[in-house]
């Protein structure tokens, strides 16, 4: 959720609340499999790369999500055939500005050593760490600030006190916490996690009217093919789709944050988050 004022720290907490069957937390260390060159980075840098969800390894991660959110909306009892066409649309015109970091329960799997870190390492983070009590856990969050690209760094050098976070006087910033990916099989086979057209009811149902499509869509990254269920994996999302007072604007501002790393000759979006506890939130 794109921080605003204060108003959203309530909303998000309200909203784990709501839906904890969806939003799941987990409590205990969760672990980000790296590089060891990565491993320097995030720790001299305290920041993480987060990938766009439509440049995985995975090249049908996103269509995953997308195509069950539609089965939903074509199987809604309580929406007529205009409804279901506008929503629909709505969908498939989403332009995708999910970025992720993905962190796994195991911090010893095989999958995750190739895939991800030959040579590497497994990191382990705690991110409720002084939190007692589920209660509290549900309500915990983290903030993130996603830093400008190299360009406009340079660009703005010369200004005062981590220019390089800033844009119209304030750092541009995100409350999250890493939500517990939900396994799905095209066979509708049994699954370990909670059946995940039951999830996309609760969503739906306890929604405001308004919000309803909204939810569902930001519930896309969090949908995965059961066949890489033994990852258990857990991820933290931004969505960079609304992040001015218009499209125009939340495009500018994306040109400014998203960065390209060329690999095997395709240029992969990605940003650069960085944890920022040290500013208060107001």
């Amino acid at each position: 959720m794109y921080y605003e004022n204060d108003l959203t720290i309530q909303l998000k907490k309200e909203e784990q609340k709501s839906f904890r069957e969806a939003y799941q937390i987990h409590n205990g260390l969760l672990y980000h499999y790296a590089k060891g060159e990565t491993l320097w980075n995030i720790l001299e840098s305290d920041s993480f790369f987060a990938r766009n969800i439509r440049f995985s390894n995975d090249s049908n991660e996103y269509m995953t999500g997308r195509d069950t959110i539609e089965e939903f909306i074509n199987n809604a009892e309580d929406l007529n055939k205009n409804e279901k066409k506008e929503i629909l649309k709505q969908i498939r015109e989403n332009p995708m500005m999910y970025f992720m970091v993905c962190f796994c329960e195991d911090g010893d799997l095989l999958s995750q050593w190739r895939g991800y870190a030959k040579n590497g390492v497994s990191i382990g983070l705690d991110f409720t760490d002084g939190m007692e009590g589920d209660a509290d856990i549900q309500g915990h969050l983290e903030w993130f600030c996603v830093l400008n690209n190299k360009k406009w760094q340079e660009r703005l050098r010369i200004e005062k006190d981590g220019a390089k976070y800033y844009l119209n006087g304030r750092p541009l910033q995100f409350l999250q916490m890493p939500y517990k990916v939900q396994y799905i099989s095209k066979m509708r086979g049994e699954s370990k996690q909670p059946d995940v057209m039951n999830v996309l009811q609760t969503l739906w149902k306890e929604s405001e009217v308004e919000e309803r499509t909204g939810r569902l869509l930001r519930y896309i990254p969090f949908i995965k093919d059961d066949g890489f269920q033994e990852e258990e994996e857990y991820r933290l999302i931004f969505d960079l789709e609304i992040l001015g007072e218009s499209k125009a604007h939340s495009r500018s501002v994306r040109s400014r944050k998203m960065e390209y790393l060329n690999s095997e000759n395709i240029k992969k979006p990605y940003i650069n988050l960085n944890y920022s506890r040290q500013y208060k939130l107001t």
